[in-house]
């Protein structure tokens, strides 16, 4: 082999690679400078980790895929910035009876494709949440409904099957769909949504974008941009180097080390807000050793939660008690979370039969939260310092959230519950509750209390039990509560947007500043 002969063409080699990234940053620089002005102002582009599961608005509780339809389709009531309750397509509601709750709809609302909105329209939406051939995943949200009965046009009462105080609540969480529409079976609203809101659907490109136009005969005003499109983009340095280039305006789900390194580099802020989505992990209960009390509380002081905040998202992130998150009513200060003590752990594990540990198998997404692939990689290695020998398994999302909600997951799973309603029975009931998609816990004593919290409409007296529940769900150790999530989200200054609590990523009224 000729070795002079070798490091020239490896000298070559570097030097064409650098020639050839030039040429790519000036036609990217190049691209985004001689774009029109007036085109360019009239789009924005959101990039998230994944792409839609689905266009249908009533299947999934994803937040990355109800961020594209709630932009899509419009719910009953919704929360403002603040995250305070505000009138969508009803224009006030009132609890005329414990059981019963009347909504006085927004008259002269149309649908995309022109089908008038009306009390019809509100009944059909949630009757289809539960038939079988939906196969809703929603349906825990509203499974204190009993009918529903239309008044008059406008006019709608939903009869709950005991007194239920959230219900209003539920009602921010309920895409309305087209009734006449879907009555044809040839309908595929999954692929071709109708709804009332902000922008109409145009093209969707698996696994690439989803593109939507304004709907400029919005009930609300017509939005100030013109053309919406979500990006699907799991590699997060793609996220980073679109923002970048100004090929996006939105980024969601930064690592918080790699924003450091650019804050002040470009035309884009780095924005933060804390979060409801609560990081966890979820045991199978029923299934040894995670059967055994001693064996779920070992695994909780056995990871290193303030390490896991400090180290790995350069803190942010909470570290909090219990699933329900602070802003949210119900979150008990009081409620200390679980301390790292490994020795203790070990110790727990001998009393329950495990001196020398064992093995399990612990499933996480990769890229779907913040750093989640880095952070399942060292609970695997926290816990095996006492013992406890993890196979972890890092599916695609997809098949990951299919195994969620088929219950098909390994005994450990990492998983981060938010919910735009934010009321405890939405972050206590889908992931604790029996026979629940998320949960994997079941336990009456923990079901009575849940069905009592539900129901209760005293409001001191709710807190109690929501108080008692979380406090039970500490000391059984079902769930390894990790922290509260910080979102920090990459943002483009051409636009004035600001991330929300509730990890809504609502376009209506976004503006185009320059």
């Amino acid at each position: 082999m000729n070795v002079k002969k070798t490091r020239e063409r490896r000298r070559n080699m570097r030097g064409n690679r650098k020639w050839v990234l030039g040429i790519v940053f000036c036609l990217t620089w190049l691209s985004v400078a001689i774009w029109p002005a007036g085109a360019q102002a009239q789009k924005v582009v959101v990039a998230q980790g994944i792409d839609a599961e689905t266009l249908d608005v009533q299947i999934t509780t994803t937040i990355p895929t109800l961020i594209v339809n709630y932009n899509i389709y419009d719910t009953l009531l919704g929360r403002d910035a603040d995250l305070k309750f505000t009138n969508r397509l009803a224009v006030s509601h009132e609890n005329i009876a414990p059981d019963k709750w009347r909504f006085h709809l927004r008259k002269g609302v149309t649908f995309h494709n022109g089908e008038p909105f009306d009390a019809a329209s509100v009944k059909f939406s949630l009757e289809r949440v539960f038939a079988p051939e939906t196969k809703s995943n929603q349906k825990g949200w509203y499974s204190t409904i009993d009918r529903v009965e239309v008044v008059d046009d406008y006019t709608v009462d939903i009869i709950t099957k005991k007194p239920d105080p959230v219900l209003p609540a539920r009602m921010t969480l309920l895409g309305i769909v087209p009734p006449k529409m879907l009555k044809d079976p040839g309908a595929k609203i999954a692929m071709n949504p109708v709804g009332t809101g902000p922008f109409q659907f145009v093209k969707w490109v698996r696994d690439d974008q989803i593109i939507l136009k304004a709907n400029e005969k919005y009930w609300g005003g017509a939005p100030a941009i013109k053309e919406l499109i979500f990006r699907a983009m799991p590699e997060t340095q793609s996220r980073l180097a679109a923002l970048q280039t100004g090929e996006i305006d939105i980024a969601t789900n930064i690592p918080p080390d790699l924003a450091e390194g650019l804050k002040g580099k470009g035309n884009f802020d780095f924005k933060s807000v804390l979060s409801t989505r609560v990081i966890h992990l979820q045991m199978h209960k029923d299934k040894d050793p995670l059967a055994k009390q001693k064996v779920r509380q070992a695994i909780n002081y056995a990871i290193d939660k303030d390490s896991i905040i400090k180290n790995i998202l350069n803190g942010y992130g909470e570290k909090i008690p219990s699933l329900i998150p602070k802003p949210v009513f119900g979150f008990d200060a009081e409620l200390k979370p679980y301390s790292y003590d490994p020795q203790k752990a070990k110790q727990l594990l001998a009393e329950a039969g495990y001196p020398n540990g064992f093995e399990i198998v612990m499933n996480g997404p990769s890229g779907r939260y913040m750093r989640d692939k880095e952070i399942c990689q060292a609970i695997a290695g926290q816990l095996g310092q006492v013992g406890i020998r993890v196979n972890l398994k890092l599916p695609e999302w997809g098949t990951y959230a299919s195994n969620i909600y088929s219950h098909k997951t390994d005994p450990l799973w990492f998983i981060g519950w938010s919910n735009p309603a934010l009321d405890p029975d939405q972050f206590l009931w889908p992931t604790t509750h029996s026979n629940e998609p998320v949960s994997r816990t079941s336990d009456p004593e923990l079901d009575k209390l849940l069905e009592q919290g539900r129901s209760e409409m005293n409001v001191e007296k709710r807190q109690k039990i929501y108080s008692e529940a979380i406090r039970y769900i500490h000391d059984q150790s079902f769930v390894v509560v990790l922290y509260e999530q910080k979102d920090l989200v990459g943002v483009s200054k051409r636009i004035d947007f600001t991330p929300r609590g509730d990890e809504m990523i609502f376009l209506k009224d976004v503006k185009v500043l320059k």
